[in-house]
């Protein structure tokens, strides 16, 4: 997945210097400033999006760091859809940990 995201961010970068050094109409400064917010933009876009995909996948994991996830989801995100099943693997987590 990293390197999904990795390859999405060169291809976004690269699009946008193609654009810069063909597109003519605009003054060398406007292109520059567009080019670098809109390539931004849509990188910290991709970043947002990738960064969401590893938390809902942690969040299902029996591990500290899924436990952590998950009680971070339901205090920061309380409407989320999944709650309810959060809190049972919450359970589910407690009980583990105290067997071992």
């Amino acid at each position: 997945m990293a390197s999904n995201a990795n390859n999405t961010k060169k291809v976004i970068l690269f699009s946008f210097v193609a654009f810069f050094l063909m597109y003519n109409r605009l003054g060398f400064i406007n292109r520059l400033l567009f080019c670098t917010i809109a390539s931004q933009g849509l990188i910290f876009f991709t970043k947002c999006n990738y960064y969401k995909k590893c938390i809902d996948e942690l969040n299902y994991e029996m591990t500290l760091a899924g436990q952590e996830s998950r009680i971070l989801t339901m205090y920061y995100f309380s409407d989320h859809p999944e709650l309810n099943s959060f809190k049972i693997l919450c359970e589910k987590y407690k009980e583990h940990s105290l067997n071992q």
